[in-house]
């Protein structure tokens, strides 16, 4: 391209542009007309038009989706009202985003791991967590019932026996009797 002293530095034709974006000349001219570029257009005096290939090229990246890649109609614009600070911001904060292909392949486990999930429901090693506090709570109410009623069944016959030995094998027995529920739910 020939120097021309009224281009200021960084300047520079669609043809440069379409050389950084690595698309054609067409689809800059396409994308121009469309406004994906018009707050990174300069007119200079000579009517000649021409872009601040940086910030065209962030307006590029980020007004444009590329996820169609070099498909038989190519990309398309999906936002061309980003403004040059909102692109310059994006372009700042670009380290913390992934790739595409490490966004597929994170869409992917946790795909996988909702079928996991979703399995293991319905074979039934998953429970949902209501049913679960449902279960607890009947089964501490019956133990704590079936704990109270061995003072009304056994008082009395303990108040008539005077061996200790005795009176601990009742009590055992009635304990044991009385938390039985619980061993026959997980042994069933």
């Amino acid at each position: 391209m020939p120097y021309y002293p009224t281009v200021p530095d960084g300047y520079g034709s669609g043809s440069m542009l379409a050389k950084r974006a690595g698309i054609s000349v067409t689809r800059v001219a396409m994308l121009r007309k469309e406004g994906v570029f018009d707050a990174a257009i300069l007119t200079l005096e000579n009517g000649r038009t021409v872009f601040n290939i940086e910030e065209a090229y962030e307006l590029y990246k980020y007004r444009v989706d590329h996820s169609r890649g070099n498909s038989k109609y190519g990309s398309h614009v999906i936002n061309p009202n980003v403004s040059v600070e909102a692109a310059d911001e994006t372009s700042r904060n670009k380290s913390a985003s992934m790739s595409i292909t490490e966004a597929r392949a994170l869409k992917e486990q946790y795909l996988a791991q909702i079928k996991k999930i979703q399995y293991e429901e319905k074979v039934g090693k998953l429970l949902l967590e209501e049913d679960v506090k449902i279960a607890a709570f009947e089964m501490y109410r019956k133990t704590r019932d079936a704990l109270i009623n061995i003072v009304d069944r056994v008082s009395a016959q303990l108040a008539a026996e005077i061996n200790e030995a005795v009176i601990r094998k009742i009590l055992e027995g009635e304990v044991r009797m009385a938390l039985d529920h619980i061993r026959g739910k997980f042994y069933d």
